[in-house]
């Protein structure tokens, strides 16, 4: 059976340094006139990925949590049950926290601070840096949010930077619901259990009247790992975390930056 439907991370996988460049979009518009369909399943908020401007089928944001069609619209929303919410900005509230919903991100947190965690991520010296430096979708997030206004958020993502492992292991026990599924160390990103990267693939297959024998699926992090066991053809490039080169069926070789968009041509050719 041919692969028709393609599910793929965005860092890490099919973009280059965190852009789609001109011969990944050129890809994926060859792609769709064979009849197939990209969907880029990604951690990031719904904004930074329209942001883009991307020419794509269907898209899933917040590691799951967020599903849009072909038209742009929503079609599921998994949003953090409140009582869950207040306990997790009473928890960490005193450390920079995020607030992933449909419409934004939200966080206590100074943009200086913010700015200082994104570079950190990136390896590089956490110094000031000019606004416009900055990547639009951090300049896009509301910051030093009150904390009772965090709480009254209609959540799908919760994020915090560097969180005490033994006071996040205690937090998640208290919330059997919840799962921390993060794309980078450092970064737990915390969903609701049935939003996750697998559950909605599948949950888009359905609504396509799809089969999984029809996609191909590929993932570089922690957060993929779910996306790489629920499609049988799923590949994790070499590059990749271990968790989720275990988890892939294929291990890809990447010896430029677009072996993923070549393997994705590759496939619908059957």
């Amino acid at each position: 059976m041919a692969v028709k439907l393609f599910f793929t991370d965005l860092d890490g996988t099919l973009m280059v340094n965190h852009r789609l460049d001109s011969r990944i979009r050129q890809g994926i518009e060859a792609l769709r006139r064979q009849g197939g369909h990209v969907i880029f399943n990604t951690g990031r908020p719904p904004m930074s990925v329209w942001q883009m401007q991307p020419e794509v089928d269907w898209l899933i944001c917040a590691n799951g949590a967020l599903i849009y069609d072909g038209e742009g619209e929503l079609v599921s929303e998994k949003r953090i049950d409140p009582k869950d919410l207040r306990d997790f900005v009473m928890t960490f509230g005193s450390e920079p926290i995020e607030i992933v919903t449909k419409d934004g991100v939200y966080s206590n947190a100074s943009l200086g601070e913010l700015s200082r965690m994104f570079l950190k991520r990136k390896g590089l010296p956490a110094i000031p840096v000019f606004s416009f430096l900055l990547p639009p979708f951090l300049k896009s997030w509301e910051t030093r949010v009150p904390a009772g206004t965090l709480m009254g958020l209609p959540a799908v993502k919760l994020e915090i930077h560097d969180a005490d492992p033994e006071k996040m292991k205690r937090f998640l026990d208290r919330h059997p619901d919840l799962v921390n599924a993060p794309s980078m160390s450092g970064l737990s990103e915390i969903t609701r259990r049935d939003a996750t990267k697998g559950t909605a693939a599948l949950e888009v297959l359905d609504l396509l009247q799809m089969d999984a024998g029809q996609a191909a699926a590929f993932g570089d992090g922690i957060n993929d790992i779910t996306l790489l066991e629920a499609i049988p053809e799923s590949y994790a490039p070499e590059t990749g975390s271990e968790q989720a080169k275990n988890a892939a069926a294929h291990i890809l070789p990447m010896p430029d930056d677009h072996a993923v968009i070549r393997k994705m041509e590759e496939l619908i050719r059957g």
